[in-house]
């Protein structure tokens, strides 16, 4: 299969069942091809936490299967942790890292709601704050990051 041809879905297809092997989840997978050769990029939680090593690890088992598979020849590949205030880019997310300490930016707010995120459902956010337990519609949530303190 050559680069031009891959498509994410593809990717996705390739890398995933590596990640989890190693006992990781996928939070985001990218492909930048250029005139210089393709980059793979890809982030990768667990929640006691990713490590350099872990990292280094999953980049030692990914390349090759990267190369063979996907035809790509010598591909950059990134492989890296969330970080600690990841702001969050797809709704799959919320169950990732749910459980995690979380900041959210609401429609008509002025100031971050801060809580425990307790997953996703029916394209609501489950949230934890104030001792209060809230439901949030994804529409009204204007910005979503981890919150590192």
């Amino acid at each position: 299969m050559a680069v031009a041809s891959l498509t994410e879905q593809e990717l996705r297809e390739m890398v995933a069942p590596v990640v989890e092997g190693l006992g990781f989840r996928l939070v985001e997978l990218g492909l930048h091809r250029s005139h210089s050769g393709s980059k793979v990029h890809v982030v990768i939680y667990r929640g006691e936490g990713v490590g350099v090593d872990d990292c280094a690890a999953l980049s030692r088992n990914l390349k090759p299967r990267l190369e063979l598979e996907a035809g790509l020849g010598e591909v950059g590949l990134e492989v890296s942790s969330p970080g600690l205030e990841r702001v969050l880019k797809d709704p799959l997310e919320y169950e990732i890292f749910r459980g995690r300490g979380m900041r959210l930016w609401l429609r008509d707010a002025a100031d971050w709601l801060d809580g425990i995120n307790e997953g996703i459902a029916d394209g609501a956010v489950d949230f934890a704050s104030g001792g209060r337990r809230l439901s949030i519609r994804l529409e009204e949530i204007v910005k979503a990051k981890l919150d590192a303190s």
